[in-house]
């Protein structure tokens, strides 16, 4: 749940490569906090809805026009809404609940998962523009991610322990499973969320334990590269980002880890200063959604 006084901080990521540390002294504090804050202050009143919003998920075009997936507390509706980079126009995209989306680079079309079902639908609020693919009783779609270099959407089916490509031709959308994790051990892939991808790799944030846990697995490989010994808050707690996995921590902190080092030593970027409204504090979790654009971790807050 998310109150009135909304927030999204953006976190310079190129500013956080020295003076990161693994736990939180009174000096960190300090000395770290967002670099700024996008809220219905600093964006004007169409960024957030005005009594506080439920977030699920947003992402950014290639103009860094904002598409946030959420339920307005006002309504008691879930929307999917557009606003532009500088807060001055939104557009209603959707009047329903989308489950997980990723907008193409252009601006051109956002991907959406929307009652089970994937669909492209435009950014100029005429709705779908075509189904991706058609809900079914045999699937359950968790996550998006979608390669504008490559021009392929990858997609998780948590209730079949599988990565999705799909690719449009000439006769609609094309799909092949790349990561088909029903096997056990390093082939066990647990009810997959978020997707995040660098190169021929996935991270995948798992649902499936008592605890969330993140994997690397390479595209088109019979078993994963390794498992992650940290878990993340909710399941789209996950960002990629100059080498590092980033990584919700609880309600009050993110943490990066070398995405080469599954046992490693993980360094706090933002927050551990307790939860709270101040720039070096962050509280609520939720969905655990992380995204980042350019040089920016942008991470949700309230």
């Amino acid at each position: 749940m998310v109150a009135s006084n909304s927030v999204i901080f953006s976190i310079f990521i190129s500013g956080l490569m020295s003076g990161v540390v693994a736990h939180p002294p009174s000096q960190w504090c300090k000395d770290n906090e967002a670099e700024k804050v996008y809220n219905r202050a600093t964006m004007g009143p169409e960024f957030l809805p005005r009594d506080g919003v439920d977030m699920i998920d947003y992402d950014f075009d290639g103009a860094r026009n904002w598409y946030i997936s959420g339920k307005d507390w006002s309504s008691r509706r879930y929307e999917l809404w557009k606003v532009t980079a500088d807060g001055s126009d939104r557009t209603d995209l959707l009047r329903d609940k989308a489950d997980s989306i990723a907008v193409k680079a252009d601006g051109s079309g956002i991907f959406a998962i929307v009652d089970d079902k994937i669909g492209l639908y435009s950014t100029s609020g005429r709705g779908i523009i075509e189904v991706v693919q058609s809900s079914s009783h045999r699937q359950r779609w968790a996550g998006l991610y979608y390669d504008d270099s490559e021009k392929v959407l990858y997609a998780s089916d948590s209730a079949n322990d599988k990565i999705y490509s799909f690719v449009k031709g000439g006769w609609g959308w094309k799909s092949d499973v790349v990561i088909y994790g029903q096997g056990h051990g390093s082939k066990e892939l647990d009810e997959p969320a978020a997707i995040r991808k660098l190169g021929k790799t996935l991270y995948i944030v798992q649902t499936g334990g008592k605890y969330n846990s993140v994997i690397s697995w390479d595209i088109g490989s019979s078993h994963r590269n390794f498992e992650y010994n940290f878990g993340p808050t909710g399941e789209f707690g996950i960002e990629v980002l100059d080498e590092y996995i980033f990584y919700r921590d609880h309600s009050d902190s993110v943490y990066r880890r070398k995405l080469d080092s599954p046992y490693g030593k993980s360094e706090l970027v933002v927050g551990g200063c307790g939860a709270g409204s101040r720039m070096n504090q962050i509280t609520n979790g939720g969905t655990g959604a992380l995204r980042g654009f350019s040089c920016d971790l942008i991470v949700w807050d309230y």
